[in-house]
């Protein structure tokens, strides 16, 4: 899936911090994967694109993997996942962007 953010449907910010985007977003990876025919179990890798990334801000990122994986099902441990630093992302209010790659039968 292409790079899904915390936004709702509507292209609205759903969060400032970066935990609950983390969180939203990787909500909207398991929407766009279910509507595709497949679930979160299906999903092979993740990457992260996280604007000003430092590494202070790993506890806030894997806090919302954490919701996710509570909330949305997504396994524990998650598929292997990439963290890139980005300069920023198409709106500065935007924190995180997340792509995902699933394999569907």
């Amino acid at each position: 899936m292409a790079g899904q953010l915390a936004v709702t449907p509507l292209g609205e910010t759903t969060a400032t911090d970066l935990a609950a985007q983390v969180h939203d977003a990787l909500r909207n990876v398991a929407t766009a994967v279910r509507g595709a025919g497949g679930d979160v179990t299906d999903i092979a890798r993740l990457t992260f694109y996280v604007a000003g990334w430092t590494t202070d801000m790993a506890d806030a990122l894997w806090e919302g993997t954490s919701r996710a994986q509570e909330s949305d099902g997504f396994s524990a441990p998650l598929p292997p996942v990439t963290v890139i630093g980005v300069q920023t992302l198409w709106r500065p209010d935007l924190l995180v962007e997340i792509e995902a790659t699933a394999v569907l039968d």
